[in-house]
């Protein structure tokens, strides 16, 4: 019967594929000496590429990835550039504001004061308005939970307590 010698006790030899440094293997596919080594072998291997661009509202230079949609520089241009060029957006922001008054700067289900939003009660894509009665405030909580109603009650009619 031939005895069967653990791999750790072979200790074989092997260079890093990073570093290049000599190192003693522990597995015999093993081509790094550290998971550091590995860590920046595959981060300099697939690194991400940058490109610059110009921002849509300012023409400022910035640079993105080329992986990335980006088309501002800043989340200041992407407001201000929405606010030219959807001049409804200016209506939406009043509409928010008056809603948020009505209800008291307080979420209509839970109580709260942190983390209001302005919700839609029958959502624009099931032909809803932007009508105030059809707003309500709520915070993103309570926001989450009529979303995930709304998600459950698709297949029936759309309807919110």
């Amino acid at each position: 019967m031939i005895n069967k010698i653990p791999y750790r006790q072979l200790k074989e030899n092997g260079i890093c594929e990073y570093c290049k440094k000599d190192f003693i293997k522990i597995q015999p596919n093993q081509k790094f000496c550290s998971t550091n080594c590995n860590r920046n072998y595959y981060k300099s291997k697939f690194k991400r590429i940058t490109i610059k661009v110009k921002c849509k509202y300012c023409n400022k230079e910035f640079e993105k990835y080329t992986t990335s949609h980006k088309i501002y520089c800043s989340k200041e241009c992407s407001y201000l550039h929405r606010k030219i060029s959807y001049p409804k957006w200016d209506v939406w922001e009043l509409l928010k504001e008056e809603r948020l008054e009505i209800d008291n700067y307080t979420c209509v289900d839970c109580g709260s004061h942190d983390n209001l939003v302005t919700h839609h009660i029958m959502p624009l894509s099931f032909g809803g308005g932007n009508d105030i009665d059809n707003l309500v405030t709520i915070c993103k909580l309570c926001h989450t939970e009529r979303h995930s109603l709304i998600i459950k009650n698709l297949h029936g009619i759309v309807r919110e307590r």
